[in-house]
């Protein structure tokens, strides 16, 4: 599973995109544990017909890196999206912000009125959880080294064999796609710094830094 497309280096990461199409600009934000494989490649076929469209790995996702775990949070991850809007010279595009991407996206709109055209959220995270839901619970580990050892030793071999019951979960009540491995990016969440990153992105924030 190569990269689909190119690399920019903003705030201390290098940060993997895909660009296509011509016309007003559309930035396509994932949500957690996903890439912008989550969106392709239907979302480009049909957009870019009439839009420039624009989808990245927010930090510490897909191919894109994150220097440390301070920018797993919500105020760092808008700040890099809002970089990478200035760098390429996107006038007021529009954001595409999917469940936390669509968190990311109102972040950079609070933060950033004037880089953003309008928001487009799709089932979005937009308040903190009272109770986080079973199926992330996990996922959240206080200790950053903790956090590394259960990443890089454990949650591979136990994501391979728990993946299709997690998967299901993922998707219930619909079926999974059979793109969903490849086309949408799925095997890229068995690798030890997907996990590493997903779990800092739901630990780091509640802990208030």
């Amino acid at each position: 599973m190569p990269p689909a497309g190119r690399y920019i280096a903003l705030n201390g990461a290098r940060i993997h995109y895909v660009d296509a199409g011509s016309g007003p600009p559309v930035v396509l934000i994932h949500g957690l544990g996903g890439q912008l494989l989550s969106f392709l490649p239907d979302s480009l076929r049909e957009l870019r017909r009439d839009y420039r469209v624009l989808a990245l790995d927010r930090p510490g996702s897909g191919y894109s890196t994150m220097e440390s775990q301070s920018g797993a949070t919500l105020a760092a991850q808008a700040a890099t999206v809002a970089a990478f809007i200035a760098a390429l010279g996107l006038h007021r595009p529009l954001l595409v912000g999917h469940s936390f991407g669509g968190a990311v996206a109102l972040r950079v709109a609070l933060d950033h009125p004037d880089l953003v055209g309008g928001l487009a959220l799709l089932s979005p995270l937009t308040h903190p959880y009272e109770t986080m839901p079973e199926m992330f619970k996990r996922l959240v580990i206080r200790s950053s080294l903790l956090r590394h050892f259960i990443s890089w030793t454990l949650i591979t071999p136990a994501a391979m064999r728990h993946r299709e019951q997690a998967v299901g979960r993922l998707f219930a009540p619909d079926p999974v796609s059979p793109r969903f491995a490849v086309e949408g990016g799925g095997l890229l969440n068995l690798r030890p710094s997907d996990f590493y990153s997903t779990s800092s992105e739901l630990t780091v924030d509640q802990q208030g830094t």
